[in-house]
């Protein structure tokens, strides 16, 4: 099924076509195998292929497909990554004294490591809890269940707001898309007063001039 859908919307392009029996056969073998090991549902592989067709000019690599299979984050009923590595940074020193937005935050901020979320940069981090984030929304889908930890009294917390946390303030006031948002932003998630947190802030100010946009761009 998959074969022919690309077939039918990608026509001369899907280079499967193009290929001798011999390579159709290794090729098809991969595409099943890949399906068999994540155990993807019908209804996984057709909204792969619908979303493939929306948002891909070209046939998709096994990667790409395999993470279009996934439901949206607002299918899933979880926060997206950015607002749960956002809640995670604010709150890493009380990991057991929090009301989670979603289990499946603190689950992947377990698989991160509380102690390195204290002790290592964002920028460091981010690339990695963006891993642990999917492969956990992938358990989620499968049927896994998270659990919170048992939950103590919380002290005020007057500690200053991380870098992620003031872009989702900023994106929020702004009225930004997330991903623009994070795109100009990301110059807070860096050490202050560093060199290359300038150069960001500087380059995200002109690209928000091109865009004709009147944004707050803080030091």
């Amino acid at each position: 099924m998959i074969f022919a859908r690309f077939v039918a919307i990608y026509g001369n392009r899907f280079e499967i076509q193009q290929q001798s029996p011999e390579q159709s056969a290794r090729s098809k073998r991969e595409w099943a195998l890949s399906i068999l090991e994540n155990q993807l549902s019908m209804a996984d592989i057709e909204r792969a292929i619908d979303r493939c067709k929306q948002e891909l000019a070209w046939p998709p690599s096994i990667a790409e497909f395999l993470e279009r299979c996934l439901p949206s984050h607002q299918q899933l009923g979880v926060p997206s990554a950015a607002e749960a590595f956002a809640q995670l940074i604010n709150n890493r020193r009380h990991s057991s004294e929090v009301d989670w937005l979603h289990a499946i935050v603190f689950e992947s901020g377990r698989r991160l490591g509380f102690n390195r979320l204290q002790q290592e940069a964002e920028s460091r981090l981010w690339p990695e809890f963006q891993r642990l984030y999917k492969q956990c929304c992938h358990e989620l889908h499968q049927g896994q269940q998270f659990e919170l930890p048992q939950k103590k009294a919380r002290l005020a917390d007057n500690s200053a707001l991380s870098g992620f946390v003031l872009i989702n303030q900023l994106i929020e006031q702004q009225q930004l898309k997330t991903e623009l948002g994070h795109q100009l932003y990301f110059y807070l998630t860096l050490d202050q007063g560093s060199h290359k947190r300038s150069s960001l802030r500087e380059a995200a100010m002109k690209q928000a001039q091109a865009l004709q946009l009147k944004l707050e761009f803080p030091d």
